[in-house]
């Protein structure tokens, strides 16, 4: 975790307990919830999708009189997208994947659909950053210093 957190603070308490949660506002102790932007240059996540308001106060209060919103732009995730978006929130939250998980949601075999990204780890591993194996990967104390 990028953060620092007491020991009895509630994101270190998650942590603890493996349920942790990242979106792109930060670390939560909130699961996977939508979250609806208010004002200029907002962003807001919708299940799958992402948008952005209008970053100009002048555009933002022309184009909510004229169309009853202010969205500039957004992004629909693909099913890559997605499964890469697990990836990292488990690694980044909990400093470990289990495989399994993700094979059962995604309906895929990590080592075959992440095989080229697996041998990227390999330098990692050598240096003893990560531990990697056929059920998951781990990031080790020395890997979490450089988190």
């Amino acid at each position: 975790m990028d953060h620092f957190a007491r020991p009895d603070d509630e994101l270190a308490v998650a942590q603890r307990e493996g349920v942790l949660h990242r979106n792109f506002q930060g670390y939560t102790t909130q699961g996977d919830t939508d979250l609806l932007g208010m004002g200029v240059s907002a962003i807001s996540m919708i299940g799958d999708c992402y948008a952005q308001n209008q970053k100009e106060l002048k555009q933002y209060y022309q184009q909510v009189d004229e169309q009853g919103n202010a969205l500039w732009r957004g992004i629909a995730l693909t099913r890559d997208d997605c499964i890469r978006r697990d990836v990292i929130k488990s690694l980044i939250c909990n400093f470990r994947l289990d495989y399994a998980p993700i094979e059962q949601q995604w309906d895929l075999l990590f080592a075959d659909y992440f095989a080229e990204d697996l041998k990227l780890l390999a330098p990692l591993a050598k240096d003893g950053l990560v531990d990697v194996d056929e059920k998951g990967i781990q990031v080790t104390a020395k890997g979490r210093l450089r988190a």
